[in-house]
């Protein structure tokens, strides 16, 4: 009986780790994270999905303090789900591997929560809340040489120092 809880315990371990690498599942949460967070959805959505974040969040504390150890290598880093959106299939945050419960948690959690709730509101607007008025949309940069038609000035890459020359022998 015991084997079969290590065991299960295993498993779950092994899909919390899997599951933030996979692009799907970064889509999710961040559909998730929109329910809670943007200010065009009404109460009755965003209550019921901060609930869910809230739940996530508390389910992910033990998977947190099982990836504790990996904070000390900079290298282990998630993508965030933020800018996993309808125009974004990549976001550009990068985040320690022992956020990345709390993260895909809290929006996952978010998710279950508040969606059957905006599908009930949904068949009473006409379409999708989007940005709150006033919120400029995100454009990507310029590559270098290219002008941007709103600016008058070129994009030009910073300065790079000289490469530093030969080292001579010391005498």
């Amino acid at each position: 009986m015991k084997r079969t809880h290590a065991s299960s315990l295993l498993l779950c371990l092994a899909a919390m780790l899997c599951l933030p690498s996979c692009s799907a599942f970064r889509r999710l949460a961040n559909r998730g994270h929109d329910l809670v967070e943007n200010p065009g959805r009404s109460a009755a959505v965003r209550l019921p999905a901060g609930l869910g974040a809230l739940v996530g969040h508390a389910i992910a504390i033990p998977f947190t303090g099982l990836l504790l150890p990996s904070y000390a290598f900079a290298g282990a880093t998630v993508e965030s789900s933020d800018g996993h959106g309808p125009q974004r299939d990549r976001g550009d945050i990068r985040l320690p591997l022992v956020l990345a419960p709390q993260e895909y948690g809290s929006g996952a959690g978010a998710l279950v929560l508040g969606a059957p709730f905006d599908w009930v509101a949904s068949l009473f607007r006409a379409e999708s809340p989007g940005p709150p008025e006033g919120v400029v949309a995100e454009a990507p940069e310029l590559p270098p040489g290219e002008t941007d038609p709103r600016l008058d000035f070129e994009v030009r890459p910073p300065r790079r120092p000289p490469a530093p020359g030969p080292v001579e022998p010391a005498k």
